[in-house]
């Protein structure tokens, strides 16, 4: 405040005084009374319960009065202090509250355009640097907190240094096999490169691990069907018996020809097809 305000001092007239001379001596009595009763030491029974009860109230009340003293005395001392605590509060301590609270919304509007330029500027520099060379990249990647507390020059030498380790980040990259893979991950892991080689790794061994596995089932499924296309070869066709008149036919002439076949189940069935339309008799070598 300016000279004209004169800053006087609180002053306190009167100390309270309270008269407490007597509570050590009155202590005194209370501890040999509660003494003689070896409290510690009872043993309270069914027959002696109503008396321990009556005991327990009796000393409650007795302690009951003396803290309705003690907090009369609390009161009247608080109670010049409140009608004193209250005058200082509307007189003093609120004025300068809401003037502090006024200046700190001034500042905050002005701190808060200075803060609103700077990473304005900030950012401009951000751009010129990428100029769009990675499209990926937004400028809160980089997870700058701007203060007014720092220079320019301080944010400026941030993003420099980002961008040089993400440059050389992504020419490692280009350098890897399954590179696009790669890529992907680091661009949306927070461009962590170790984690992004890491996590590609183990998708490729996970992967593998499906195929054999893919594998290992397709074999079983083919052998399973080999075997049963096998068994169905091997098992005679059971016709249906039709009457047909009895025609007297020449005995032919007959060859028998030993050979091996090699195709697919489809070719192997056809040719056993062929075979029984053309009654020629065969067995499985």
């Amino acid at each position: 405040m300016n000279d004209k305000t004169e800053l006087k001092k609180i002053e306190v007239i009167q100390a309270p005084v309270i008269k407490f001379d007597h509570l050590e001596a009155t202590g005194e009595q209370i501890k040999k009374e509660l003494a003689a009763m070896q409290l510690d030491k009872l043993v309270v029974t069914e027959d002696s319960l109503k008396s321990a009860k009556e005991t327990r109230t009796r000393l409650n009340k007795e302690l009951e009065a003396f803290e309705n003293q003690r907090k009369l005395a609390k009161d009247m001392i608080l109670a010049p202090y409140e009608l004193f605590n209250e005058s200082y509060n509307s007189n003093i301590k609120e004025p300068y509250a809401n003037a502090s609270k006024d200046l700190k919304s001034a500042i905050d509007r002005v701190t808060g355009d200075l803060l609103s330029k700077r990473e304005d500027e900030i950012k401009e520099h951000f751009f010129n640097c990428t100029g769009g060379v990675h499209p990926f990249l937004n400028f809160n990647d980089i997870g700058l907190k701007i203060m007014s507390s720092k220079s320019n020059k301080y944010y400026t030498d941030k993003i420099d240094l980002f961008l040089d380790r993400l440059n050389k980040d992504l020419s490692t990259i280009e350098s890897l096999q399954e590179s696009n893979r790669i890529r992907a991950k680091f661009e949306i892991n927070g461009f962590d490169l170790s984690d992004a080689i890491s996590s590609v790794n183990n998708d490729i061994a996970r992967e593998k691990k499906i195929e054999s596995a893919n594998k290992t089932k397709e074999k079983a499924r083919q052998s399973r069907e080999i075997q049963e296309s096998i068994q169905f070869i091997n098992e005679p066709e059971i016709e249906p018996e039709i009457s047909k008149p009895k025609k007297t036919k020449e005995p032919m002439e007959t060859f028998e020809v030993s050979f091996k076949v090699t195709g697919d189940i489809s070719s192997i069935k056809a040719l056993k097809a062929f075979m029984e339309s053309q009654n020629l008799d065969y067995e499985q070598i």
